[in-house]
């Protein structure tokens, strides 16, 4: 379909740019930006860190493991974000009392399913392994190892994406990250040459477990003890 005719169907008008409210938009999401940005260099920096060490068969293996660990959380995890961020972000700054119980709830809903997904891969790590081709069936104990991998990454998520960011704690959330991919790149350099694939996987579920605790504990804290949304009542 020609575009004129789409944005005259759709009765779409141009509208000249903000350039302030642009730039307020593009600070204020610059610490979510690298945090994201962040994550994603050091879960794929595994592979490339693995690279250096295995076989490409041993890569392949591990590979298919991290798709489809990755598959899961933009699934269940990614849907999640985009319905529940922009909601209690508000709740958290006019209804504070109302959005710590929904927070919850959630944490205890999205705990229950991926933890029955994770369930679901350890049990049949063989025959999802087998989808790919006889070849990759050495990628089922991997798969077995990580498949705790899907409720840490959602926790993350809900604590730092959700919880964090929405108490404006993008910073913390940021140096928290790059701590944690500090010591992931450090980790794999010192075991996968001893222990290969299930090396970087023990190291990415490490990570993702020191990343879970420390948002957890400063999210908590700061909801406890924070007043972080005083400014925003009188608005």
């Amino acid at each position: 379909m020609d575009p004129l005719v789409l944005l005259k169907f759709l009765d779409a008008r141009f509208v000249k740019l903000n350039i302030g409210f642009a730039w307020k938009l593009l600070k204020e999401g610059i610490w979510v930006f690298c945090s994201t940005a962040i994550v994603l260099t050091y879960t794929t920096a595994n592979i490339f860190i693995l690279g250096l060490y295995v076989t490409k068969d041993q890569v392949g293996y591990f590979n298919v493991a991290y798709k489809i660990i990755f598959a899961v959380h933009a699934i269940v995890v990614v849907p999640v974000n985009l319905a529940f961020f922009p909601y209690i972000t508000r709740r958290f700054h006019f209804e504070p009392q109302k959005a710590r119980r929904l927070f919850n709830k959630a944490v205890y809903v999205l705990l229950a399913v991926t933890a029955i997904i994770a369930t679901g891969l350890f049990i049949f790590a063989k025959p999802i392994a087998l989808i790919f081709g006889k070849q990759y069936i050495a990628t089922e104990p991997i798969l077995r190892t990580m498949s705790v991998l899907p409720i840490l990454m959602a926790m993350v998520n809900i604590f730092g994406f959700n919880g964090l960011i929405a108490l404006k704690e993008d910073k913390s959330f940021l140096i928290i990250t790059a701590i944690g991919a500090s010591l992931s790149i450090v980790a794999n350099c010192l075991l996968i040459p001893h222990f290969g694939t299930f090396g970087v996987a023990w190291v990415w579920i490490g990570t993702e477990t020191i990343i879970f605790t420390a948002c957890s504990l400063l999210f908590r804290y700061k909801v406890r003890h924070g007043k972080w949304f005083e400014t925003d009542e009188g608005n």
